[in-house]
């Protein structure tokens, strides 16, 4: 009986400050419209696909170092990376710094048939979006073709420079091997280098009959000449080696690794509905969070009375 008695007296009192209860929600929904309708600038949200091909087939001393800089995880990385963001904050002229722009766009893989990479951007400008995505889809790209290229050339100075390496040890070990043929009255060995598009060296003799006089010297200096001809033998390998890569890497175009790599980047999109500010959700908190007020301040005008009295 009690309860009912309270609920009674609950529904009285506001009842009787309903008109309060009323003008705190029709302040809170007009406050709420005009923040929604006229002061919010509506935000829209545009997107580009960056769409991937399996990794191109290359030399076994390339394949792993292309895959490596071509996997979907650095591409993705490589959108956001300083290089191509502060690229885009010069050429466009916007007044950002890089960790701003880094929290704008939205990158991630996507999991579906098609190895794919979203590229999403978020603002009051429609024609900034789509600027803004095209051109830091081009940049990846570069910046990409660009890390290939530094890599490619290092790799080649490495290959080089062992090249060097290699033949000045062979040049020794064959004047060496000479050296040793002369005090035995037996042909010289010539190292020539083949007519090839890598330069390859080849090792020949002038008398096809050395060998078999080989087998007529010295224990000792059998030894040595086994010895001096096999080091030989492994550097000119060696050095053919790193030549036939070398070739490799100057026959490899990064542009076309990267052309091959990413299929094609999607035009930019963007709905015809802004994403914020959500109109009806301001509105129904807007409502909700007057009539909290309004009850609130019926029961303390209602207490402010009783206390009174």
């Amino acid at each position: 009986m009690k309860e009912e008695l309270n609920l009674k007296e609950i529904i009285e009192v506001l009842w009787k400050g309903k008109f309060i209860i009323l003008i705190f929600s029709i302040v809170a929904l007009i406050i709420s419209g005009i923040y929604s309708f006229v002061i919010a600038d509506p935000v829209y949200r545009g997107s580009a696909t960056i769409s991937l091909n399996s990794i191109p087939e290359l030399p076994d001393n390339l394949q792993p170092v292309i895959a490596e800089l071509t996997s979907e995880e650095v591409i993705e990385q490589l959108v956001k990376s300083p290089e191509v963001l502060s690229t885009l904050i010069e050429e466009q002229g916007l007044d950002e710094s890089v960790d701003s722009l880094r929290n704008a766009f939205e990158v991630k893989l996507l999991n579906n048939a098609n190895i794919s990479i979203s590229v999403a951007l978020t603002d009051t400008n429609k024609e900034k979006i789509v600027n803004l995505i095209d051109r830091v889809t081009e940049l990846t790209k570069e910046q990409l073709i660009e890390n290939i290229k530094l890599r490619l050339e290092v790799l080649a100075d490495d290959y080089q420079e062992q090249i060097i390496i290699e033949e000045e040890l062979t040049s020794e070990l064959i004047n060496e091997y000479n050296t040793l043929i002369s005090q035995e009255e037996l042909p010289a060995l010539l190292l020539m280098q083949a007519n090839t598009p890598g330069g390859q060296y080849i090792l020949v003799d002038a008398d096809r009959e050395l060998i078999e006089e080989f087998k007529n010297l010295k224990k000792t200096v059998y030894t040595e000449f086994i010895r001096l001809n096999t080091q030989i033998e492994d550097s000119t390998n060696r050095f053919n080696t790193n030549s036939q890569r070398l070739e490799e890497i100057n026959n490899v175009d990064p542009i076309d690794i990267v052309n091959l790599r990413i299929n094609e980047i999607s035009e930019t999109t963007i709905g015809n509905q802004p994403i914020a500010p959500n109109k009806s959700l301001n509105l129904a908190v807007a409502l909700f969070l007057g009539v909290v007020l309004g009850v609130m301040t019926v029961y303390i005008k209602n207490m402010m009375q009783d206390n009174e009295k």
